[in-house]
C-alpha cells in the first residue's frame, strides 16, 4: 500500500491507479518504472513545489490525456486578474491575496495553464478531463495526475483551469542531466554551412545536456524534420562557442499566451572524447548561470522552493 502523509493510504492508492495503473503499460522505458525508482507525490502540500518549479523554470509540460497516444503541451500559468476574477465566480475569497509569483499555487485549490499545443488537445480534454503531466528536472521526471474543471475565456490571455493535482510520482534516473536555459541569458543556437558559417536566424537555446539540446523556433513552421542530420553553431555569451553536428528527434509546437512556438530537440552526434568534454563544461557553464539568475528571479518570494 502506498504511503502518504497527507492522505489516508487507500485514497492515495485508489488515486493512484486511476492515474498511472494504466498509463505504465504503454512506456518503452519500463526499467525506470522499477518501484525503488518511484517516490509517490500526494496532498497538495507535497505537489506545491513541484508545480512552483515548473512555473519558475518555465518547464515545457508534456499533456498525456486519458485514452489518448498523442502527447499535447503547454505550460503552467499565473495572473492574478485570472486569478481574483476565478475566486470571485467560486464565491472564494483570501485574506492576503497572492501576489509572488507561484504563491497561488499555495493558497487555491486550481491550476493555470496555456492553451494546450497541438490545438486538438483543447477539444479532447474537455471531452476525458483526466490528464497526466510531465515535466523533467534534473534527472527526474515529475508526473501529475490532474482533472479538467473549465475554460478561462479571455481573448487577450486565455487559460485552461485544473484541479490542483492530489497525486503524482517522481521517476529518478529517467534521463541525464539537462541544464534549463532561461529567456534571460543569450544562448543562441544557429544552421551551419559546410564552411562553419552561420545561415539562417539565430535561435534560442530552451535547455541543454551532454547528449542534445532544444531550441525555439517563433512562428514559422521549421524547414527541417525529424531524423534530418543538423550542423550546428552555439553560442552562449559568457559561458563559450561549439560547433555540433546532430539528428533532429523531436518537433513540438507549444503556444504561449499570445506567442507560438515549436521547440525543436537535436541528439548530438559526439565524434571525440574531447568533443564531450566540451559539451560537458558548456553545460557546466550554463547551469552556474541558471542558478544565479534564479536566485535573482526568486529573491524575496516567500514560501518558494525549487526542486533541483
Amino acid at each position: 500500500m502506498l504511503q502518504s502523509d497527507d492522505l489516508p493510504p487507500e485514497e492515495v492508492d485508489q488515486l493512484y491507479r486511476s492515474y498511472f495503473a494504466d498509463y505504465e503499460g504503454n512506456r518503452e522505458e519500463a526499467e525506470v518504472y522499477a518501484e525503488n525508482n518511484i517516490q509517490i507525490l500526494s496532498g497538495a502540500k507535497t505537489i506545491v513545489p513541484y508545480l512552483q518549479t515548473a512555473l519558475l523554470e518555465e518547464h515545457l509540460i508534456e499533456v498525456d490525456i486519458a485514452q489518448l497516444t498523442r502527447a499535447f503541451f503547454t505550460v503552467v500559468a499565473d495572473n492574478n486578474e485570472i486569478i481574483q476574477t476565478l475566486l470571485e465566480q467560486e464565491k472564494q475569497t483570501l485574506i492576503n491575496p497572492p501576489q509572488d509569483l507561484g504563491e497561488y499555487l499555495k493558497a487555491t485549490n486550481f491550476l493555470l495553464t496555456s492553451p494546450l499545443s497541438p490545438n486538438m488537445g483543447n477539444v479532447s480534454i474537455r471531452h476525458y478531463t483526466s490528464a497526466v503531466f510531465k515535466y523533467y528536472t534534473g534527472t527526474i521526471a515529475v508526473e501529475l495526475g490532474c482533472t479538467f474543471r473549465n475554460v478561462y475565456n479571455d481573448s487577450s490571455n486565455p487559460c485552461l483551469v485544473f484541479d490542483f493535482p492530489q497525486i503524482g510520482r517522481v521517476i529518478k534516473g529517467f534521463r541525464s542531466f539537462r541544464a534549463k536555459v532561461l529567456s534571460a541569458v543569450n544562448a543562441k543556437v544557429s544552421l551551419l554551412n559546410d564552411q562553419g558559417q552561420a545561415i539562417g536566424p539565430f535561435y534560442q537555446i530552451e535547455d541543454i545536456s551532454v547528449s542534445g539540446l532544444g531550441f525555439l523556433i517563433p512562428d514559422n513552421e521549421p524547414s527541417f524534420v525529424v531524423g534530418d542530420q543538423l550542423h550546428l553553431g552555439v553560442k552562449v555569451e559568457g559561458c563559450g562557442d561549439l560547433s555540433l553536428n546532430g539528428m533532429v528527434r523531436r518537433i513540438v509546437p507549444l503556444r504561449r499566451f499570445n506567442s507560438f512556438n515549436y521547440i525543436c530537440g537535436v541528439q548530438f552526434d559526439l565524434e571525440t572524447m574531447a568533443m564531450a568534454t566540451d559539451v560537458e563544461r558548456l553545460v557546466a557553464a550554463i547551469q552556474r548561470l541558471h542558478l544565479r539568475e534564479l536566485a535573482e528571479k526568486t529573491a524575496g518570494l516567500s514560501g518558494i522552493r525549487i526542486i533541483r
